[in-house]
């Protein structure tokens, strides 16, 4: 058993004081939390089916997409107003068998 499978994992998601973003393989928002939504402004509604690449700067987007997986990177995401944000952040790969 998984420490996911003991874990409200939704409380856990939603409550985070960090953002949690989970896309899929090519990219495409599938749920966010509620940090997103503070610190980009845009609705957790307008946010999910959006492609990832509309929001992280094209001077930025190359970089991130060679990145390997234990690397943090600093981009810039879109806000709603249409300034740029900061955020420092990771991904880890969710396959089968996880």
């Amino acid at each position: 058993m998984s420490v996911l499978d003991t874990l409200d994992f939704t409380k856990l998601f939603s409550e985070a004081s960090d953002i949690h973003c989970v896309v899929d393989q090519q990219g495409i928002i599938l749920c966010v939390n509620e940090r997103m939504q503070e610190s980009l402004g845009w609705s957790v509604s307008s946010l999910v089916g959006k492609s990832l690449d509309e929001l992280i700067h094209e001077e930025d987007l190359q970089r991130t997409t060679s990145l390997d997986t234990s690397q943090l990177a600093v981009s810039k995401f879109r806000h709603e107003d249409g300034s740029w944000r900061w955020i420092e952040w990771s991904a880890t790969p969710l396959g089968q068998g996880r």
